[in-house]
Parts: C-alpha cells; sequence; structure tokens
C-alpha cells in the first residue's frame, strides 16, 4: 500500500504528498476559520455587509496564504505545481470575489444613505452602476489570470475594444440616457413628487428611471422625457422655491385725484397688511408706479409661505376682494377697459399714392 502510494506520481508529487498537501489545506482552512469568525461574528450585527466580506473572499485569501506557507515548508513545489500555483487561480476568485463585495458594500452604505434621506426614487438609478462595476472587477481579474496562464491579453483586448464599440454605436442613445441619469442623480436638479416645469411642460415628477423622467402633467396627462433631455434641458423646480411671490395691478381712471390715488394706495396697503402667509422679512410692497396712457396704475407685491399654491390662490382671493371691497366704500373708480383698432396704409414717400381703381 505504502509501495502503491509512494510509487503513483501525479504532476511531479506522489500520492502520499498530495494526501500531505490535502491534511495541509484543510488544516489552513481550519485555522483561517479561527482567525476570521470571531471578528465576522463581532461585527455581524452592526455590519452585516463587512461580515459577509470577512466570511467570503477575506478568509478565502488567508486560508490560502497558510496553506501556501505551510506547503512550501513540507514539500517543495515542482514545475508543474509551481505552473499552477503562479497561475493564481483561487487567488484571482478570491480578489475578484472581494472586490464584487467591497462595491457592493459601498453602495448598499450609499444606498442606504439616499433611503434616509427620503431619494428612494433615486437610490433605484445606483443598480445598473453596481452591476456594471462589479463586471468590471470581475473581467479585470479574469484578463489577469489569463495573462499569468500566458495568453496574448492584447489580443484579447483589442477584441475586447472592437466589440465594445459596437455595442456602444449600437446602443448609444441608451447611454447616453444612462448618463443623464447619473447627472440627475448626481446634480439633484428635482425629485420624485416634485412639481417642475420642463420642456414646456408643468407636471409632478412621478418617477426617474434608467432611461426616462416621468411627470403627471396637471391636466392628469402622463408626459415621458429621456434623461439626456433633462439633464440638459431647463427645469424649473416650483417643490424648491421658499415661496411664492404673487403681483397684481389696479388701474384707476384718469379722472382719478391726487388725493383719491394716495387713498386707493393705502387701501391696497392696508388691505394686504399681515395677510396670511407673510413673511416678517417680506412686508408686502405697493406702489403708484406707472401713468399709462388710458389710466393710472398702482402695482403690489406680496409673499407668501410656506410655497403651497392651493391655500396661496385663496389667500390672493380673499385680498382681491378686501382691495375691490376698500375701493368700492371710497368711491374710488377703476378704469375703463379701452379697445382701439388701427389700419395705417403705407406708401412710396417718393411719389403719391397710386389712386384706387
Amino acid at each position: 500500500m505504502l509501495d502503491t502510494l509512494n510509487g503513483t506520481v501525479l504532476m511531479g508529487l506522489t500520492l502520499m504528498e498530495w494526501g500531505a498537501l490535502l491534511g495541509i489545506a484543510l488544516g489552513a482552512y481550519a485555522v483561517a476559520w479561527l482567525l476570521v469568525w470571531p471578528l465576522a461574528a463581532l461585527v455581524r450585527g452592526r455590519a452585516p455587509h463587512f461580515a459577509q466580506l470577512l466570511s467570503g473572499p477575506i478568509r478565502i485569501l488567508v486560508w490560502l496564504v497558510i496553506a501556501r506557507a505551510g506547503a512550501s515548508e513540507i514539500i517543495p513545489p515542482t514545475g508543474e505545481l509551481r505552473a499552477a500555483v503562479n497561475a493564481g487561480t483561487l487567488v484571482w476568485i478570491a480578489l475578484a470575489w472581494a472586490g464584487v463585495r467591497l462595491v457592493a458594500l459601498a453602495f448598499d452604505w450609499w444606498s442606504d444613505y439616499l433611503k434616509s434621506r427620503d431619494q428612494a426614487g433615486t437610490a433605484l438609478l445606483l443598480r445598473p452602476l453596481r452591476t456594471i462595476l462589479a463586471l468590471l472587477v470581475v473581467l479585470a481579474a479574469l484578463l489577469t489570470w489569463l495573462d499569468n496562464l500566458g495568453f496574448n491579453i492584447g489580443a484579447v483586448l483589442a477584441g475586447l475594444g472592437v466589440g465594445g464599440l459596437a455595442v456602444a454605436l449600437a446602443a448609444q442613445d441608451t447611454f447616453r440616457n444612462f448618463i443623464g441619469s447619473l447627472m440627475i442623480l448626481l446634480d439633484r436638479p428635482y425629485r420624485v413628487g416634485d412639481r417642475v416645469v420642463a420642456k414646456g411642460h408643468d407636471g409632478v415628477v412621478e418617477e426617474i428611471g434608467l432611461r426616462s423622467t416621468k411627470i403627471r402633467q396637471l391636466d392628469g396627462h402622463l408626459t415621458t422625457i429621456p434623461n439626456a433631455t433633462m439633464a440638459a434641458a431647463d427645469v424649473e423646480s416650483l417643490a424648491q422655491r421658499p415661496y411664492i411671490v404673487r403681483k397684481g395691478r389696479v388701474h384707476l381712471a384718469l379722472v382719478t385725484a391726487p388725493s383719491e390715488l394716495k387713498r386707493a394706495v393705502e387701501i391696497v396697503q392696508g388691505a394686504l397688511k399681515d395677510h396670511e402667509g407673510m413673511m416678517p422679512d417680506r412686508p408686502p410692497r405697493v406702489f403708484f408706479d406707472e401713468i399709462e396712457r388710458d389710466a393710472h396704475r398702482i402695482s403690489f407685491t406680496f409673499w407668501y409661505h410656506p410655497p403651497d399654491w392651493w391655500p396661496c390662490l385663496e389667500v390672493a382671493q380673499a385680498l382681491n376682494l378686501r382691495i375691490l371691497e376698500g375701493l368700492q366704500a371710497a368711491g374710488i373708480a377703476l378704469a375703463p377697459p379701452t379697445s382701439r383698432t388701427g389700419v395705417e396704409m403705407l406708401r412710396d414717400e417718393s411719389g403719391p399714392a397710386p389712386e384706387t381703381p
């Protein structure tokens, strides 16, 4: 039996030596498990993603280091075994695994951060980016492993470059919209639930997807705009304004006396004074600012906070009624509407106008 174990050679090692290597590998794994398990158990409750990194690829790397050190001390590697070890198959598998776990750990932390700030819709945009980075990590490990095996990596990269160029040309609109999604994610000009005005569309953002942004317009229609367009467009976010500014004008008849104009300004000021939603640092402004051809104009401006549109309209309605009631009680008349239609005939200044037949 011993003669068989010592006489049978596989990759330059006898079966007895292979058995010793197996025992070293099992012992090294037990040591690695004992080293990593307490730390993984300690952080599992606080950082489960980091615990998975420890119990997975980190444990494998520790095991490989211990096993290789133990085996090199007992059994010198043969040429065939050295070639297999130098390729580092298990090492690169563990490194790729660790890289993928680190990418997942970083993006899970980023996603949790966004969700804590009520940006769950934005967190969805991280999924494809996470997948792309994980694939790049695996591809880099694979190419390095192939290089260790002796493959011509330059030819492989050239083939990947040509194939990648073809895919990029075929899916350039998709990539453009995806980049637009990332720009929206980083710049955050608007969020889900915000009322925005973009490309002539006024409505509430319902979804920010990987390809497009969906806006529910005020008339109920759903508009879908590509994210590449949204990233380059001028987007007015009404939800992020600190207040609502309302402006109005009162036109008084030309026969209105100066004393009545002063009284009209006082009436408008009194109607707007301490109105609902007034900001202490932004009181209403009222001015007799224009003498027009058909009327005297009094302009007023007030600020409403918080920026809630429908309550603001209710306050504006009440203020307008208060102004009209005050003017009517003071006997001050509004300017009547005027309409003029003029027709002008153009002619050559060098001579008389042609006669009409």
